[in-house]
């Protein structure tokens, strides 16, 4: 199927799932229904041996469309609003696949960009990254699980500092906090993406033989 916002292909068994909205690769709300609908009819049937995160342009994603958001905000009457109901559901799917993912960071990785990337198992970072929860700044919080994922990975404490100060993070904090697994040369990524699936599918194999 033909998406606008995004692309899913599969080459040598190892799907990705790639951001094709540069220069920001905005996560607009037709973005988040093209990836409902790869992840509802392609990506849960896990039918790879693992999978690629990653994206068009310099940045990987400056986030949700701020504006959008909060127009949709502004007008519902619940705590969540239908309309981002199904953006959650999308990255529960994602996040429940059990065959290796590794996200591909570069740019800034802000908001729900950054959200999206936590659903990977590793995640791969070139040198030039920035990180950030930002969604306070707007009077918002994280709305895709990124606190609890965070939570399991930096604790409560650094979470809480994390998200209530919206402040950016570089490749190397990054790394010591734990949030990128490996920093590369931005030549190499897409090949040391593979060698990870490749690798950790074989680790995977052998614990469900």
């Amino acid at each position: 199927m033909h998406y606008n916002t995004l692309l899913y292909g599969k080459t040598k068994n190892i799907a990705t799932l790639n951001l094709i909205n540069p220069p920001g690769n905005v996560m607009s709300m037709k973005f988040f229904d093209e990836l409902l609908d790869v992840c509802e009819n392609e990506i849960i049937n896990e039918d790879f041996k693992g999978l690629i995160i990653s994206s068009k342009g310099r940045h990987f994603s400056s986030g949700a469309d701020v504006k959008e958001l909060l127009n949709i905000v502004k007008n519902s009457d619940r705590l969540v609003p239908g309309a981002m109901e199904k953006n959650l559901r999308a990255i529960e799917i994602l996040h429940k696949v059990s065959k290796p993912k590794v996200a591909v960071l570069k740019g800034i990785c802000y908001v729900s960009g950054f959200e999206l990337a936590l659903t990977a198992n590793y995640r791969i970072a070139q040198k030039n990254i920035l990180i950030a929860l930002p969604e306070v700044s707007y009077g918002l919080m994280p709305g895709l699980g990124g606190i609890s994922t965070l939570t399991a990975i930096i604790g409560g404490g650094k979470t809480l500092e994390f998200t209530l100060t919206g402040r950016a993070i570089n490749s190397e904090e990054a790394l010591s906090l734990g949030l990128v697994d490996e920093i590369c040369n931005k030549e190499e990524i897409e090949e040391k993406a593979k060698r990870i699936i490749y690798a950790n599918n074989k680790i995977y194999e052998s614990q469900i033989k």
